[in-house]
């Protein structure tokens, strides 16, 4: 637990950097140029969980090999030769999003950034940068986790030295959004040195994607893609109907929300590779005992995050009269994003149990709903309605993962008791936020904060307490609790 709770921090950093980012673009390029500067953060996302979802499968190839008793040596060789095999369908697939980066995103004739541009520049970054999946598959191996948030800490800190720089002397956004590939080709040299110095035998691996695991690292890539696609349709509807500018009001309020991801982007490395840790001794612990009380502390978490971003904006909007009060679907917002951050919780859990294609069945049926509603008439949807729609395509890919680990459960009421403690009260405030007085509403979400975060002290308090009996844990567990 103390391991988690010091990565959670460090995680906590990356994305506060982020979040000034987003104060120090917006006030030096006005809505147009961060409209702009919002669609590198798209496609930076997508390039993270390719990236991700490529150590997973690294992960999942090892603990398989594993399982059939080949050594650490031989099963780490199997890993790394997916990772390096997936040095083509990275560059394929690259190519064919700078083709298309202009069909997503036309080109913007106030800073003369379009889609393909940010593509090619992300595509740069990550390519230089591509020896960092190996070493991120050594260091979680060795269960390294705050060695790697605190690299993946440097190398943000990094990208926004060399953005903001470059921001600061020339005032160009364009130039700006280039000069962040020297984070790749420095990330990338750093990984390159410490993989010989540390993994040597690493170096010989050869480049080949065994067949046997292809279908699980597609299944986690294709899963990841479609969340970003779900997650980011009401931009490109907005952008294409309303203009860059309306994008760039969207995109402010859409990432600063967002924030509550330096908790979302930890289950990739730390809680995949926990439950698969109990496999290699056929020792899976069941879904819902991954830890006491993880599930519901983790949606009390995201349910005070929710209601500590609903007490911000009517304060805004009450007292200050700025920038939120005009955007009518900023509750809606604030309650998809904490919908689908705590989802991709479930994501991993399902996925670390053999349940990816169900996951990615789930991902589509909300990314058709989303898409559908978008569809019915773009000229009269109006930016609040674009909000709720997003928000309902949340809440049904929440219902549909649920549904989804009910099947490797034992305890199915208890598996529900999470989605209550989130959902209901998400959805009391935000449908009853237009009509409640202000102040009111002010004092429900001060007073929900404060409540959740006292919860969330006592069960904290509680899982930091040394055990007073015998553990019958596993492997995975006893990590976690360290």
């Amino acid at each position: 637990m103390k391991t988690l709770l010091s990565v959670y921090g460090i995680n906590a950093l990356a994305f506060a950097s982020n979040l000034a980012a987003i104060f120090v673009f917006f006030s030096l390029a006005g809505p147009s140029g961060y409209g702009s500067y919002g669609i590198y953060i798209v496609f930076l996302a997508i390039y993270y969980l390719w990236e991700t979802s490529l150590v997973k499968g690294a992960l999942f190839a090892r603990s398989e090999e594993k399982c059939k008793g080949l050594s650490d040596r031989d099963a780490d060789a199997v890993a790394l030769a997916s990772i390096n095999g997936s040095l083509l369908p990275f560059v394929l697939g690259s190519c064919l999003l700078v083709a298309l980066g202009n069909f997503f995103y036309p080109l913007d004739s106030a800073t003369g950034i379009g889609g393909q541009l940010i593509v090619a520049v992300v595509t740069i970054e990550h390519l230089l940068s591509y020896p960092s999946n190996r070493l991120v598959f050594h260091l979680t191996v060795a269960q390294k986790f705050r060695t790697i948030y605190t690299f993946r800490l440097a190398a943000t800190l990094l990208r926004h030295a060399s953005a903001w720089g470059v921001l600061l002397v020339t005032g160009s956004v364009y130039w700006a959004v280039i000069a962040i590939t020297a984070k790749g080709l420095v990330i990338g040299g750093i990984s390159v040195w410490w993989i010989a110095k540390r993994y040597a035998y690493a170096e010989g691996m050869r480049f080949r994607l065994r067949p046997t695991y292809l279908a699980s690292t597609l299944s986690f890539f294709a899963a990841a893609a479609a969340i970003i696609v779900m997650q980011e349709l009401p931009s490109l509807h907005i952008d294409r109907t309303y203009g860059r500018e309306a994008l760039g009001t969207y995109r402010l309020l859409y990432d600063m929300v967002a924030a509550i991801w330096f908790l979302a982007t930890i289950y990739p490395t730390v809680l995949f590779s926990y439950l698969l840790s109990g496999r290699e001794g056929n020792k899976r612990p069941k879904v819902s005992q991954p830890a006491p009380y993880f599930f519901e502390g983790l949606a009390l978490f995201h349910l005070t995050y929710f209601l500590g971003v609903c007490a911000l904006i009517t304060l805004e909007r009450s007292l200050l009269e700025g920038y939120f009060t005009h955007i009518p679907y900023a509750f809606g917002v604030a309650a998809g994003v904490s919908l689908l951050g705590y989802s991709r919780f479930l994501i991993e859990t399902a996925q670390a149990y053999g349940l990816g294609r169900r996951v990615l069945a789930a991902t589509l049926v909300s990314i058709a709903f989303v898409a559908i509603v978008l569809a019915m008439s773009p000229s009269e949807i109006t930016l609040a309605e674009v909000g709720w729609a997003w928000l309902f395509g949340q809440l049904l890919f929440f219902v549909l993962l649920k549904l989804i680990l009910l099947s490797i459960t034992t305890t199915q009421i208890r598996t529900f008791m999470d989605a209550t403690i989130l959902v209901l009260p998400i959805l009391v405030v935000t449908i009853c936020e237009g009509v409640l007085n202000p102040l009111f509403l002010l004092a429900i979400s001060v007073t929900g904060v404060c409540v959740g975060l006292a919860t969330l002290l006592v069960m904290l308090r509680r899982g930091l307490e040394p055990e007073s009996r015998v553990s019958t844990s596993t492997p995975g567990q006893d990590q976690l609790r360290k």
